[in-house]
């Protein structure tokens, strides 16, 4: 079947209506249920409506291939222990027969005219036909379990056709055997009472298993029944339509269509006219409920013997008594005089209303009509009792009422649903289009004793099969409507559909209700600053959406630990196997609960640092190990306002639960791996974060006094250019002096170490320089001579040239007197060319002697050498110590020296001494495994992404330039970062205090569906879900119980629907 399609719903729907009033009385209004007022439980009484309707339609259409009551009953008791299944089966066969040729003249004759006689001939072509007998035998039979001996026929018949081709090759397969189509029908068959009432009921006592009027139990079950009733009923008439393509025929297939027929399968409900709609429905369905001696009755009319009309029971010729049930008014008025009686009288009545109704139902049920079997000589046709104008299919009369039992559950006091008497109009509307249609094939279709293939009896399936179909898809529709219009309101209600960033943004207004102030949820964004100063820059966790809005702190539930609150052990920090940096400050645990709705994250996490203008801070990213251990992965520096995004993956482990039943079946050792993976994958959501203040730390390191260098932007600079890009060690520069000097002696020592270093480092770069300048000079002074020596070259080629040119030339003249005055031109062209060649030469000889000779380069190198001797003998006057090995040992450390706590101060500080965070995740997955009902929590680990990006500042006034960071970079800026901590810490000598831990343990909760989904389909509202994790992560987190933290408004409003508040405790 389709998907629900609202538009084409709602134009059949507004098409049915029009025959719905036709139907009822005039003081019925019947509408469609979202436009009529009602309450929930009357959407749960209307899909039970929209089940028995279907049902009862279902087995009116059965009853046309050949369901009786006597079947019925049968079928019946067969479900009560198996399945019981419908098929159809068909057997083919096409042998051949025989061989004709016949003549066939052309219509056009020729006329020739010979001699004054004319000769009239036409062309007579000879064809040969073969002549093919096809027989097909198909059954529509009921069986058993997988008992197809004990089954019983429904329809079967045999039929002939004979093919005729014009080549000698079968047209059908010599034997065929079809697959048998087979649908199990025991849901249907089991929601029939002995007494012939339908008893389909939805049980919404089991809030598991029943969500809302569509998504429970009962109505999936009905659902994948009429699912696979429509399956079948296609394949059926498929198989029938492709044995009539065989026949050659005149008829109009269209015609086997019950698009006409009218299908009683509506969500409609009846809108109050005019007075207020207060008991006359109430009292019909608390007669059905006391006396449910008022059948809907379910007859087949189409058929039946004239001499057996007066056995069934004619909705339209009922009793005064019945009227009533469909007449309100006439209803009210007997209400009134009833209401004057006095109580013994009352119970009088009931009593003979009782009777009466027990007298007609026993008149209704009779015996069952056998069936009989009709024989011809083409034909063989199993179906009930037919009259002789009948069709000859199988749909005699049942004398076994069926009716629908429409009980209420709550004392609904107004309902808006269709009472027992207006749905069996609706029926008997069925059933009198069934008639006419089945009297329209009868009149178009032959008798199965005279057709070939196609006959009234395969035309009827093909109807009853098409109507089949049609009431399971409507009554898909009708289903389907019931959540359509649930979201429809909902969103009415709300005024909008909510997205899962709406969601987000109720739970932070949410929880600021339901938690205390200590214990609410804050915005992970944190200042990086030290006790009364300007922030050195801003930690923050961002959360972004996919719909392109700004980001935003996510909300953890935080736990702030101080050394002046809590014992808190030193954190080591391993840099490279031979160092551990010790470091102290601040803790901060963090529990972040994000959800996650269809498999599909709300967006991207994001951890944020950015540094302010001439400030700097070290960032560490890592994971907690065994003991108070951080292992570091990644890290940066940021100063002069960096802005960094490193983003955050997350990555779902399974649920305590899912976990426990993947090992159940498991052996011991696979167990204990498994358990032992696991561990690790929750040690792994420990996710850390390691925030380095560098300028307190170069306080200490240089040893000067706090504060020292808050003012001293160009001192610190430069200490970090020293530090960071020269990596000078920290003795040459960190004061050693007389420790009771005065703050601004020390520093202005410092400053004369950093300026005496700055100097050399002037000296050496513009050494440098001039070696690199005089190394371009060396360089041009070899491309000269390269240049010289290939001008003497082509010289003395171009003077070759000219004397073997003379020469050639005297030879030719010949001549004393001529040679005598050619040659003493001659010598003068050769004197002109050595003065030149000896001038080239000497220069050559020049330049050669000055190549032979020292170069400026080596003497330049020679002097600077010795200059660089002389600089350093004649550098300015430094003490001593700066040359001489410090003894860090003995050095005092003034500054950060614990406050004198007295002894109760330490025993209170004893009691609030810090956990060992890597034991959380197991607390955390215990609680899940105990309280999370749903098994829909997911432990989470957080994995740093492999795109960084970062935008920084070349200078002060210059605009700002992005930087994407990848691995190689990412891995140069961590070697950066750990050399200078390495030296701010003397290589793990020297303790870091200002230092802020931030341990984040993030848990998701998945919702299976979309948000609209959940709070339609699930009957789920996933604040109250998503409020019960967070209540799970804060208990553990503050090690608090759950009822000491949330306000006790809060805490009635959740034991009103909920009773683990009181065991959520440690």
């Amino acid at each position: 079947m389709q998907e629900f399609h609202e538009a084409t719903f709602l134009r059949q729907l507004n098409t049915a209506l029009v025959r719905v009033r036709t139907i009822l009385d005039n003081t019925r209004d019947p509408q469609y249920a979202a436009n009529v007022s009602h309450n929930y439980q009357d959407k749960y009484l209307l899909a039970e409506f929209l089940t028995n309707t279907a049902l009862a339609g279902t087995l009116n259409g059965l009853q046309l291939i050949g369901l009786n009551d006597s079947n019925l009953i049968l079928f019946r008791k067969w479900a009560h222990t198996r399945t019981v299944t419908l098929s159809l089966k068909s057997e083919e066969a096409c042998s051949f027969e025989r061989e004709a040729t016949r003549s066939v003249e052309s219509p056009v004759s020729r006329t020739t005219t010979v001699f004054g006689v004319s000769v009239t001939d036409k062309v007579v072509t000879k064809i040969t036909e073969y002549f093919w007998k096809f027989v097909v035998k198909y059954e529509i039979h009921a069986y058993p379990g997988n008992n197809k001996t004990e089954g019983v026929t429904l329809q079967t018949r045999t039929c002939e056709y004979e093919i005729v081709t014009t080549s000698k090759t079968t047209p059908r397969p010599e034997t065929k055997i079809t697959v048998p189509i087979n649908t199990e029908i025991g849901w249907l068959l089991r929601n029939v009472h002995d007494d012939g009432r339908l008893k389909f009921k939805i049980n919404r006592e089991n809030p598991k298993t029943c969500h809302t009027p569509r998504r429970n139990d009962d109505v999936e079950d009905a659902l994948a029944q009429f699912q696979q009733l429509h399956g079948w009923c296609e394949h059926v008439n498929r198989y029938f339509r492709s044995l009539f393509s065989v026949e050659n025929h005149h008829f109009d297939l269209q015609s086997l269509s019950s698009d006409e027929v009218f299908v009683p399968v509506l969500p409609i409900m009846l809108k109050p006219q005019g007075r207020p709609q207060t008991s006359s429905l109430v009292e019909e369905f608390s007669q059905e409920l006391t006396t449910p001696t008022e059948p809907l009755v379910i007859t087949d009319r189409t058929q039946e013997p004239e001499s057996d009309h007066s056995k069934i029971k004619d909705v339209s010729a009922t009793s005064e008594k019945e009227k009533e049930i469909v007449s309100p008014r006439k209803k009210d008025k007997k209400r009134d005089k009833d209401e004057a009686l006095s109580p013994r009288k009352k119970k009088e009545r009931e009593e003979k209303k009782l009777k009466s109704k027990s007298k007609s139902k026993s008149k209704i049920i009779e015996a069952t009509p056998t069936a009989t079997t009709t024989t011809t000589t083409t034909t063989t046709t199993t179906a009930p009792t037919t009259t002789a104008n009948s069709t000859g299919v199988g749909t005699g009369a049942w004398n076994k009422q069926l009716t629908i039992n429409l009980e209420t559950t709550h004392n609904q006091e107004d309902t808006r649903v269709f009472s027992v008497g207006e749905a069996n109009l609706l029926l008997d509307e069925q059933k009198r289009n069934l008639k006419q249609k089945l009297e329209e094939v009868a009149s178009v279709y032959p008798p199965s004793s005279f057709a070939k293939l196609l006959s009234v009896h395969e035309a009827v399936i093909c109807v009853a099969s098409h109507h089949l179909q049609l009431i399971a898809k409507r009554y898909h529709e009708g289903v389907s409507s019931l959540e359509d219009m649930l979201r429809k309101q909902l969103v009415a209600a709300i005024g909008r559909e909510v997205s899962v960033k709406d969601l987000s943004n109720y739970m932070k207004f949410h929880n600021h209700k339901l938690f205390k102030a200590q214990y609410a949820p804050k915005p992970f964004s944190y200042a990086i600053r030290r006790p009364e100063h300007y922030p050195e820059g801003l930690l923050v966790l961002e959360h972004s959406f996919t719909d392109g809005t700004v980001s935003e702190p996510v909300h953890t539930i935080c736990q702030h630990l101080t050394p002046h609150h809590t014992t808190i052990p030193p954190l080591k920090l391993p840099i490279n196997a031979s160092t551990n940096v010790i470091m102290n400050g601040d803790r901060y645990l963090h529990a972040w609960i994000s959800h996650e709705f269809s498999g599909v994250s709300a967006g991207k996490l994001t951890l944020g640092g950015r540094a302010r203008q001439f400030s700097s801070f070290m960032l560490i990213l890592g994971r907690m190990a065994a003991g108070h251990v951080f292992e570091p992965k990644h890290a940066i520096i940021l100063q002069n306002k960096d802005d960094l995004k490193i983003p955050l993956d997350l990555e779902q482990i399974p649920t305590p639960k899912e976990f426990e039943d993947a090992i159940e079946s498991l052996s011991p050792e696979q167990q204990r791996f498994a358990r032992a993976f696991r561990s690790m994958q929750l040690a792994s959501t420990l996710f850390a974060v390691v925030v380095v203040q560098i300028k307190p730390q170069l306080e200490k390191l240089l040893k000067l006094p706090a504060d020292s260098l808050t003012k001293e932007i160009n001192l610190t600079q430069d200490l970090m250019e020293l530090f960071m890009k020269y990596q000078i060690p920290s003795d040459l520069l960190s004061y050693d002096g007389d420790q009771s000097a005065h703050p601004t002696e020390k520093l202005k020592v410092v400053k004369g170490y950093v300026a005496n270093m700055l100097d050399l480092i002037k000296t050496l770069r513009e050494k440098d320089i001039e070696d690199q300048r005089m190394v371009q000079q060396y360089k041009e002074a070899e491309e000269a001579k390269n240049q010289t020596r290939v001008m003497v070259e082509h010289l003395e080629m171009q003077s070759d040239t000219a004397r073997s040119f003379r020469r050639s030339s005297q030879t030719t003249r010949g001549g004393g007197g001529g040679l005598g005055r050619g040659g003493a031109r001659g010598g003068g062209l050769m004197l002109k060319s050595k003065r030149k060649t000896s001038a080239a030469s000497s220069d050559l000889m020049d330049f050669d002697q000055r190549e032979r000779a020292p170069t400026s380069y080596e003497s330049s190198s020679i002097e600077s050498s010795d200059a660089f001797a002389t600089s350093s003998s004649h550098e300015p006057s430094l003490p001593v110590s700066v040359h001489q090995q410090t003894d860090v040992s003995v050095v005092e450390k003034p500054q950060y020296q614990p406050q004198q706590q007295s002894e109760a101060e330490l025993e209170e500080k004893n009691k609030k001494a810090l956990r060992d965070f890597t034991k959380i995740p197991g607390e955390l997955d215990q609680k899940f495994l105990k309280f999370d009902e749903d098994n829909a929590l997911r432990s989470t680990i957080l994995n740093v992404g492999t795109t960084w990006t970062k935008l920084s500042y070349k200078s002060l006034l210059s605009p700002s330039t992005t930087t994407t960071l990848l691995g190689t970079d990412q891995e140069k800026s961590t070697n950066a970062a750990f050399d200078l901590l390495d030296a701010l810490s003397k290589s793990g000598a020297l303790s870091v205090d200002e230092v802020s831990l931030h341990v984040v343990i993030a848990a998701t909760h998945c919702f299976d569906k979309t948000l609209i989904e959940t709070v339609i389909q699930e009957n789920v509202n996933p604040v109250e879900k998503i409020e019960r994790s967070t209540l799970i992560a804060a208990t553990t987190i503050h090690n608090v119980p759950a009822l000491e933290m949330v306000e006790t408004d809060q805490a009635k409003r959740i034991s009103s629907y909920s009773s683990f508040l009181p065991q959520l405790t440690l």
